[in-house]
């Protein structure tokens, strides 16, 4: 990777999955070399080679699958390759492994090992999927279908609330109420969409990395950070182009696949320490 920067191997592996998430069959392949190699461990394609080969599988596994989101959890970066892990959520709306999906809930890791040329290309796509998990998630039903439900409605909604698109989120109830760190009263579902928006204006890379997720009946607790690039003015504070990362906790309740009701804290403390403004 001597010549590309991570910045950029970054750049084109998030690219890559937000075509793949996008269901764009024209962007994923415009994200490999002409003659790079496709090879998803598991597939009756086996290895495939060049752009058009690869067309395809996207078309079937778009035909299968409605990607929603693909969360990297560890990335790893070596001298012309990078190792990806990710968290892959989305519905299945065809027939994956050949079981009907029903419009099943999905949710599996997945692994990817992409290997680069120096004109920042895919030369070689290398994926292995959590092929039991898949299983399991689609012939479960009962209790665990609904847990994996409610824990991929409400991922579904924080990546809303990063794209600034809240106000096209499908499932948030009607009679919504959110109560964030810093607003006394709580807000409804417009009052959050704008308190989301105002985040996007002021880190417009912002985005939630969550570390856990735990679902206990209609409840989803989500722990991690919320890190971007201030880059827009926040509560009178212009621009200071800082990074910023600080934890943040949610829970967010769930009722006949609709979210009811938010409850988030973020420490400000530390976003404040972080754009240099004493507390």
């Amino acid at each position: 990777m001597a010549t590309l920067s991570r910045e950029r191997v970054d750049r084109l592996i998030d690219e890559h999955f937000r075509y793949e998430c996008e269901d764009d069959v024209e962007g994923v392949l415009s994200t490999l070399a002409e003659d790079a190699t496709h090879d998803v461990v598991g597939s009756p394609l086996g290895e495939l080679h060049g752009r058009e080969q690869a067309r395809p599988f996207y078309e079937q596994m778009y035909a299968d699958l409605d990607g929603h989101s693909v969360t990297s959890l560890h990335r790893y970066y070596g001298e012309g390759f990078v190792v990806d892990e990710s968290l892959w959520e989305g519905v299945a709306v065809g027939t994956p492994l050949g079981i009907p999906g029903n419009g099943k809930q999905l949710s599996f890791r997945i692994l990817h090992v992409f290997e680069l040329t120096p004109e920042g290309e895919i030369a070689r796509e290398n994926v292995w999927m959590d092929y039991p998990a898949i299983l399991h998630q689609l012939t479960a039903s009962g209790e665990a279908s609904t847990a994996e439900h409610n824990r991929a409605l409400v991922l579904r909604m924080y990546e809303a609330f990063d794209r600034g698109s809240l106000d096209e989120f499908d499932a948030i109830a009607p009679a919504f109420t959110a109560r964030v760190v810093g607003r006394s009263e709580p807000l409804d579902r417009e009052e959050f969409t704008e308190f989301g928006l105002a985040f996007l204006a002021a880190f417009p890379d912002g985005h939630h990395v969550f570390e856990h997720v735990v679902v206990e009946g209609d409840n989803v607790m989500t722990l991690g950070t919320y890190e971007g690039t201030h880059r827009g003015e926040m509560q009178g504070i212009a621009p200071t182009g800082r990074q910023i990362k600080f934890p943040v906790m949610h829970l967010d309740r769930v009722v006949d696949g609709e979210i009811v009701e938010h409850r988030g804290l973020g420490d400000l403390t530390i976003l404040m320490q972080q754009l240099g403004v004493s507390q």
